[in-house]
C-alpha cells in the first residue's frame, strides 16, 4: 500500500494532464495524513481538470476548505460533464446549478457569494 501511494504521488508530477488528473483522483483512496499536502498542491495545477480533481479529492479526504469551489467548472461546457458527475457522486443527483448549490450548502456549509 505504501509503494502504491508513493507511485501515485510520483504520477501527480507527470507531464500529461490526463495522468496527473487520474493520479490526483487516486489520492482519495489513501490515508489523508499522507496525501493531503500533495492534493492541496494540485489545486494550483495549470490544467483546470487536475485542479478540479484536487478539490474533489480533498472533499473525499474530509478536508473541505471552500465547499463552494465544488461548483467551479459547473457552467464551463468543456468540463461541465465531469464536474456534474463528480458533484453527483458527492452530494447526490440535482437538477440545475441552484439545486447543486443547495445540496453543497446542506452537506458542506453555505457556499460563498459568486458574481
Amino acid at each position: 500500500d505504501e509503494l502504491a501511494r508513493i507511485r501515485v504521488v510520483q504520477l501527480v508530477g507527470d507531464r500529461s494532464g490526463f495522468v496527473r488528473e487520474a493520479a490526483v483522483r487516486a489520492l482519495g483512496g489513501h490515508p489523508p495524513e499522507h496525501v493531503v499536502a500533495v492534493a492541496r498542491r494540485a489545486l494550483s495545477d495549470p490544467d483546470p481538470d487536475v485542479a478540479f480533481a484536487a478539490r474533489i479529492t480533498l472533499v473525499r479526504l474530509g478536508v473541505v476548505d471552500e465547499p463552494a469551489r465544488l461548483l467551479d467548472g459547473f457552467d464551463d461546457p468543456w468540463h461541465s460533464a465531469g464536474a456534474r458527475a463528480a458533484l453527483t457522486s458527492l452530494v447526490g443527483p440535482f437538477v440545475d446549478r441552484a439545486d447543486a448549490e443547495r445540496l453543497v450548502a446542506d452537506k458542506y456549509g453555505a457556499p460563498e457569494s459568486r458574481p
